[in-house]
């Protein structure tokens, strides 16, 4: 009767441990999944910021090759107004040469005129 009463006991102990860890189990169970699910909303989370991210950047090398290209035809078009600048530079320093030498030459011609005529009226006065 002694022995009986005592796997009674260690049945009835038994079926308490067997709920209790039972208990634990599920509750572990239901650690492990709400981590699981944790880690999936985070892993969500970080794709959606690399997709983002990833996006900006996209559109940031756009923008930059955009502004680039506006750079350089602004540089062309300044380089192409620089060219014809000195262009008229040159032509209107030539110009200016041409004209410094028809201003010389009539000049020189002027003075060589009123010379030559100087002289005949000298050479006149001299004869009468």
């Amino acid at each position: 009767l002694h022995l009986q009463a005592q796997l009674s006991k260690s049945v009835q102990t038994m079926g308490v441990l067997d709920n209790q860890m039972s208990l634990v189990k599920r509750s572990c169970d239901m650690v492990v999944q709400s981590m699981k699910e944790e880690i999936a909303d985070v892993m969500e989370d970080k794709c959606q910021m690399e997709v983002e991210v990833m996006n900006k950047l996209a559109i940031l090398k756009n923008e930059k090759v955009t502004l680039e290209d506006q750079h350089q035809e602004t540089i062309k078009q300044k380089n192409d107004v620089i060219k014809k600048l000195e262009r008229k530079v040159t032509d209107m320093k030539r110009l200016l040469d041409e004209k410094e030498s028809m201003l010389k030459d009539a000049t020189c011609g002027g003075v060589a005129e009123l010379l030559s005529q100087l002289d005949v009226a000298n050479n006149d006065n001299r004869n009468n």
